[in-house]
């Protein structure tokens, strides 16, 4: 790991503590895929994964609830980069820690606005 990589390894563990949503949480770790598992301080679960050419993240009441594909929400996207090949396969396995924890915290805020109004 560069330290590059440990600046914004340090930066995304800072945004995630600073956000105030989440009791506890592992990641971003690893690498094709780069995952993140939390849970939020009103108890739901939180799976995220870079993977492929695409972000994607559920939402589940439980761990349990998400390991049987039951969400409150699922959210995905495409991921390209400014340097990645239009042809790799595996680019969003390599995002930055601090993009996918940008990426977390804007699906966590749209989760949280519907679960207001709703």
């Amino acid at each position: 790991m560069t330290n590059a990589d440990i600046a914004l390894q340090a930066s995304a563990q800072t945004a995630l503590q600073d956000s105030g949503c989440f009791t506890h949480w592992r990641g971003p770790y690893g690498a094709v895929p780069v995952q993140f598992l939390g849970e939020l301080k009103t108890s739901e679960f939180v799976y995220f994964r870079a993977r492929g050419r695409k972000l994607s993240m559920q939402i589940a009441a439980t761990q349990s609830d998400w390991e049987e594909s039951r969400y409150l929400a699922n959210f995905e996207e495409p991921y390209e980069a400014p340097d990645m090949d239009a042809e790799d396969p595996f680019g969003a396995g390599l995002c930055p820690a601090d993009r996918c924890v940008a990426q977390i915290l804007t699906w966590l805020k749209l989760y949280q606005s519907v679960t207001k109004t709703a």
